[in-house]
């Protein structure tokens, strides 16, 4: 059974949380906690009722209804340290210009300081078919691959996985940082290490007969993980957060804060 902490307020953004939602509940056994922060915007009650019916028509478990004090951020991380839940759901406020400044990006602020797995809904969704998994060379990583497989077997979807070969613009080891020609042995020639975590990746992948294909680029991470989001055709971002300690953690959390804020599709961040 998954446990979800639902947060919505009836914005035209937290309608897409409600319809990711209700993707996820049909292919999971799910407990929702819908959630509502009394110091965020008036909540548009007429909304919230048929979100309520809509899910209650959707989840196997109950669904429990929570109002927690402060701003919206805040009533998610109380709410999460309160109780025991797999996976935060949420939409980004949409802040620009002073709003955000003052306020920050909600999905930051989540993300950063939640222990819990978190969902990010990006744009109507109506089912997940592709999903593309990025894969760093630890072996860390193969735990948030293991999620991915989980959630590609039982959503009925197909996993890409992406590695992007150093983060750093390989000119620095003779390269010219970009898409490049090189082939799968040249790249991991780079990176011997990394062969085989991501042998490893496919096999998770694979035994959930959900491997796509493996993908290999080189230059800056950010960089191409948004590219390969432009230019195939996926419905789920997998990242990985803390996979790494002392500056290479400060270093990847930052790349996964600033991927989460601009991926333009829904993303899930795996602890």
């Amino acid at each position: 059974m998954m446990r979800i902490l639902l947060y919505v307020d009836g914005s035209h953004n937290s309608q897409w949380a409600l319809q990711v939602a209700l993707v996820v509940s049909r292919h999971f056994e799910t407990e929702l906690t819908l959630l509502v922060a009394e110091g965020g915007k008036g909540a548009d009650h007429e909304w919230l009722t048929r979100a309520r019916e809509q899910l209650l028509t959707a989840t196997v478990g109950t669904l429990r209804d929570v109002t927690q004090p402060g701003s919206a951020e805040e009533a998610i991380l109380a709410e999460s340290a309160a109780q025991t839940y797999d996976l935060i759901l949420l939409a980004p406020a949409g802040r620009r210009g002073l709003s955000r400044l003052l306020h920050g990006s909600r999905v930051a602020q989540v993300v950063r300081q939640s222990n819990t797995s978190v969902l990010v809904a990006r744009a109507p969704l109506t089912d997940i078919r592709r999903m593309m998994v990025s894969v760093g060379g630890t072996r860390q990583s193969l735990e948030m691959v293991e999620v991915a497989a989980h959630w590609a077997q039982a959503l009925g979807a197909r996993a890409t996985i992406l590695h992007v070969v150093s983060q750093l613009p390989l000119f620095f080891q003779g390269l010219t940082a970009g898409e490049g020609h090189h082939t799968t042995d040249e790249l991991l020639a780079i990176e011997p290490e990394s062969r085989e975590v991501l042998q490893e990746a496919v096999s998770i992948l694979q035994q959930a007969d959900a491997f796509d294909r493996l993908l290999l680029r080189e230059g800056l991470l950010e960089e191409r993980v948004l590219a390969a989001l432009e230019t195939e055709s996926i419905d789920l971002l997998v990242l990985g957060a803390n996979a790494a300690s002392g500056v290479n953690r400060l270093l990847l959390d930052d790349l996964c804060d600033r991927l989460v804020q601009k991926s333009p599709i829904t993303t899930l961040v795996v602890r």
